[in-house]
């Protein structure tokens, strides 16, 4: 199913099993955990033949299935039926159908109190959140360079970070597992734009949006606990994206761990400003920059090593050469009004805008 299901335990999503006849109309169906719906196939087509939801009782001559995982389940137990193995279009229809009504239908009121979380545990996440968008990474990292951060405490070993936000929207961070998981991400971004539907690797994601913009109820649950918001345009969430790009909620070690990788971040952004240009020559191919902090979460200290670049990251990047740093370093050093200055860089930017491939569209009007 397109949803899932924040249990205590541990987040899933569901899998459910519909049994349609020649009509295309649904006579039979069950709902359950990953796994369950499989083990229960061949029982539940049993029952669906002796008592569908529409219809008299009918046994088919050749079932059609998309998995073959199913296909073997069925034939093992149903060797009476043709089991063919095939697309099953018929099944993403009702899919469609299900998804918008429960798009559509009355839903409980949202929270970010949920999978275990406490209220103690999100309003440390949220102070955590406010420190790190005052501090303002995304002036600091350039947008094609990748942090490792490692959490021994949290049992992440050379995470790759991703800050977004160069471009003055969509400010926060994508945590990876590994800088692999990374490069799977951008391989797969680039097919996306052609059309295909590649797998995603798993990945967590912070983002800030505008007050204005959240649901009122959850916007009314951060009010009523007094949570910490560095604005109205710093309101965090957090999200687990899976390999299929659908989203959920965090449970409360993930949350835990956005915390610690938000106040890290936040003390890496906060670092005095020789540090600062030690790490802005670090991202341009010079001396690798690395430190540990030690940050006071909801969980009591932990201690995060944070390495500038990412040691596995190709040294692709030329910091000199990138126009959005070199935007950031005329406003860091209050010149940005200054045109001569500017000028040439905001060339450069729309010339690299009009030679990308989206640009390119741009450029043939």
């Amino acid at each position: 199913m397109p949803t899932y299901v924040n249990d205590a335990d541990a987040p899933y999503r569901p899998e459910i099993l519909l049994w349609l006849n020649a009509d295309g109309l649904v006579i039979g169906t069950t709902l359950g955990k990953p796994g369950e719906v499989l083990a229960q196939a061949s029982d539940h087509l049993r029952a669906t033949i002796e008592k569908p939801m529409i219809g008299p009782p009918h046994s088919p001559a050749r079932l059609r299935v998309s998995s073959d995982a199913l296909a073997s389940v069925l034939r093992a137990s149903h060797p009476s039926i043709e089991i063919t193995c095939g697309p099953t279009p018929e099944i993403d229809q009702v899919i469609e159908g299900m998804s918008e009504h429960l798009r559509s239908a009355p839903r409980e009121p949202p929270s970010l109190l949920a999978g275990g979380i406490v209220s103690a545990a999100m309003a440390s996440f949220f102070r955590a959140a406010a420190e790190l968008f005052r501090t303002k990474p995304w002036k600091l990292v350039p947008a094609d360079a990748v942090l490792s951060v490692t959490v021994e405490a949290k049992g992440l070993s050379q995470g790759a970070l991703s800050v977004i936000g160069q471009l003055g929207q969509s400010f926060g961070f994508l945590l990876f597992a590994s800088i692999d998981d990374f490069d799977a991400y951008l391989d797969a971004a680039e097919s996306t734009q052609r059309g295909e539907n590649p797998p995603m690797p798993q990945y967590l994601v912070l983002n800030f949006e505008r007050g204005a913009d959240l649901d009122p109820g959850l916007r009314k649950e951060i009010s009523s606990h007094q949570w910490e918001v560095a604005g109205p345009q710093a309101y965090p969430w957090v999200a687990r994206i899976d390999k299929t790009m659908v989203s959920r909620p965090p449970t409360a070690k993930e949350l835990a761990l956005m915390e610690t990788i938000a106040l890290a971040l936040a003390a890496l952004a906060s670092e005095k400003k020789a540090e600062k240009k030690a790490i802005t020559a670090a991202f341009a191919g010079g001396e690798t920059f690395e430190r540990v902090y030690s940050v006071p979460t909801h969980q009591g200290e932990i201690a995060v090593t944070v390495c500038a670049p990412h040691p596995q990251q190709l040294p692709e990047h030329d910091s000199e050469g990138d126009v959005l740093s070199a935007l950031a370093q005329l406003e860091e050093d209050g010149t940005l009004e200054d045109f001569d200055k500017r000028r040439p860089l905001e060339d450069e930017l729309v010339g690299a805008f009009l030679g990308s491939p989206e640009g390119g569209v741009v450029s043939e009007l």
